[in-house]
This record gives C-alpha cells, sequence and structure tokens, in this order.
C-alpha cells in the first residue's frame, strides 16, 4: 500500500529537479488541495524554471490525467520526464498559437498555477486567457504577488493597474450583484484591458462573473470557479419568531431592499465616473505630479540651505573686513596724533637748520 504524502513532505524528501516554493505556499497548498489529491485531475504550470515543481506534482496527484508546463524560457526543451502525463510547451503562453498548444493537451484544466514572469501584465492577460479554460470547481492560483508592489515587475504601491489592483477589481465581480447600476463586467474592466493591451469590444470578460470565491494570503491569490448561479446570494433564510426589538411590520425585506437599491444616481457608482473622466488615471497622474513637485520642494529646500550657508559666510567675511578696517582706522589715527604731536618740533628743527645755513 502507497502512503499518501502532503506536499510540505514531498518538498522536503524531494532530490530530483529543483523547485523553490515558499513555506507559507506549501501549507496552504496542503489545505486547498488536499481534497483534490486521489482525483483525476489535469494541471497547468505557467512558469517551469527547472520543472522540479511539475516532478512533484506528478507525485502528489497521483490519478491526475495530464500535467502541462509552459514556459518562454527555449532551455527548458531540455527538461525530461519519465511519467508520460507530464508535458512542457515553450512559448509565451498569453499567444494565441501557445495557448492552442496548451488546450491542445486538454481542453480544460483543473488547476491553474501561475508561477511565471510576475509582471502585473503578463499576470493580468494569462488570467483572462486561462481562467475560461479553468473547469467549474476549479481553482486559479497565482504565486509571488509580493512582486506587484515593485516598478520592475510593473507594480507599485499606488499603481491603478498593477496585479494586486487586478484582483482588487476581481473582488468588486464578485459582488456584482449589488452594483445596482446596469454596468456590465466588461465595461466596469474596460480600462483595465486596454492598459493590459487588450481591446474592450474584441474581448468580453462578463465570464468573470463565474468567480466564486478570491482568497488573498501574503503574495499568493486563490481564486475559486463555480456556476454562475452558485454565486448569487440567494433567498434570505429567517429563523426564530422573537422579534420583540424590531417588529416584522416595521424593518424592511432584505431580499426586497437588495432588489430596490438602484444606484443610477449615485455618483460614485456610475459609469462616468469610472470612464469618461478616466479618474484612475487622473489619479495617478496627479501621484505623479504630488511626487514631482516633492522633489521639486526637496531641491529648492536644498538651494535655501546652501544660500543660508553662503549668507551666514558673507556675513562673517563682512565682519572679518570691518574688524580689519576699524582696527586700521585706528592705527591710521594713532599716526595722525604722532605727527601732529611731532609737527612743532620738526618745524623748529627745520628754522634752526636754515638759520644755520644762512649765518643768521
Amino acid at each position: 500500500m502507497t502512503i499518501k504524502k502532503n506536499l510540505t513532505e514531498l518538498y522536503q524528501e524531494s532530490s530530483g529537479k529543483v523547485s523553490l516554493k515558499w513555506e507559507l505556499y506549501l501549507k496552504e497548498y496542503d489545505r486547498v488541495l488536499a481534497e483534490y489529491q486521489d482525483r483525476p485531475v489535469n494541471i497547468l504550470e505557467i512558469g517551469v524554471q527547472n520543472g522540479g515543481s511539475l516532478e512533484v506534482w506528478s507525485q502528489y496527484f497521483r490519478n491526475a490525467q495530464r500535467i502541462v508546463g509552459v514556459d518562454i524560457d527555449q532551455k527548458c526543451q531540455s527538461l525530461i520526464y519519465s511519467d508520460d502525463r507530464v508535458k512542457v510547451i515553450i512559448g509565451d503562453c498569453c499567444q494565441q498559437d501557445v495557448l492552442e498548444k496548451i488546450t491542445g493537451q486538454t481542453a480544460t484544466f483543473d488547476f491553474v498555477f501561475d508561477d511565471g514572469s510576475h509582471k502585473s501584465a503578463d499576470i493580468i492577460k494569462a488570467f483572462l486567457s486561462y481562467f475560461p479554460k479553468l473547469t467549474i470547481d476549479g481553482v486559479y492560483i497565482i504565486e509571488d504577488l509580493h512582486c506587484s508592489y515593485w516598478a520592475n515587475y510593473e507594480g507599485g504601491l499606488f499603481d491603478s493597474y498593477s496585479s494586486i489592483a487586478f484582483i482588487k477589481k476581481l473582488i468588486d465581480i464578485v459582488n456584482h450583484q449589488h452594483w445596482q447600476n446596469g454596468m456590465s463586467i466588461n465595461q466596469y474592466m474596460g480600462n483595465f484591458l486596454i492598459q493590459s493591451g487588450l481591446d474592450p469590444l474584441v474581448i468580453n470578460v462578463d465570464f468573470l462573473n463565474q468567480i466564486h470565491s478570491i482568497e488573498l494570503i501574503n503574495s499568493l491569490c486563490i481564486i475559486k470557479k463555480k456556476p454562475v448561479w452558485a454565486n448569487i446570494i440567494g433567498k434570505l433564510t429567517i429563523r426564530g419568531s422573537d422579534d420583540s426589538i424590531v417588529l416584522e411590520g416595521e424593518k424592511p425585506v432584505m431580499e426586497q431592499a437588495i432588489k430596490l437599491q438602484n444606484q443610477n444616481e449615485n455618483i460614485f457608482s456610475t459609469p462616468a465616473y469610472q470612464n469618461n473622466t478616466d479618474f484612475d488615471i487622473k489619479l495617478a497622474m496627479l501621484r505623479d505630479k504630488l511626487i514631482s513637485n516633492k522633489v521639486i520642494i526637496q531641491e529648492k529646500e536644498q538651494d535655501i540651505a546652501s544660500l543660508r550657508h553662503e549668507n551666514y559666510d558673507l556675513h562673517k567675511k563682512l565682519y572679518e573686513i570691518t574688524t580689519q578696517l576699524n582696527q586700521c582706522g585706528e592705527v591710521v589715527q594713532s599716526l595722525n596724533q604722532v605727527i601732529e604731536a611731532n609737527k612743532a618740533g620738526i618745524i623748529f628743527r627745520c628754522i634752526r637748520k636754515l638759520q644755520d645755513l644762512t649765518g643768521r
């Protein structure tokens, strides 16, 4: 009888191809994936590197049917697996020809792991390309989202189009039922599609209403897919008979209240607030301008401090020169006093000299 091991144990014992996973990921995967371990699943991993995780997936999901890895690095072609369920495809997973190669292995996937470039645009494009290929009850996992806060991965804490910002938009989509403003999911995501190089007139992302849940853990996002009907809030369940605080006839019926909450007059829920004014873009521009002005202010403050030092040095030199002039003035005054004091004696001696010369 083969002993079933969890993912943490498999990683600890692994000695084959190298795979890098954060400790927290392994703990969360053991929690999320355990119920699927014996099922005949299909798996897609975006980003292969040395190929170690594909090897581990084949050991963990013993009944898996297909395990497909895709990587843009041509060197991954040299990866060889004894397990014929594992297939590596080379290329950009967001390109149509590569997508066709991937779905040529299997039309749908139960799990998609995005451990690719970690760049925001790539994460967004991959999700929009492969979430539709995810089976109902499937799980889409995005790793290393800490990169979303770094400039060299197309991110930043206040970047309105980072991968984290995209996931925040997906949270709104989970609650699409309550927008009550007539806006479609495709309209709502329009700016993101354009920013990611996609045409909102060509691609329709209303399929995102199949997102059932989004779980965010440090650097990790776990998104589960269910049919649209399973994502609706449904009927209000009422139990008990004691309504002594709020009488039944005086309290609103919540199901009806949800239907009546029209938000067309709410400026913060209108399409015009998002699209026509391009609020996010303007906010980003104002943020950049603010940062630029702060830099200018810092430079001016440095100039002022430098001028203050120069002014101090000039005052110091002026004081020194004034002191020297005063000292020179005192010397001249002393010399004048000496000259005045000796002037009479000099005249007398001159007269005596003339008398001696003239014989008088």
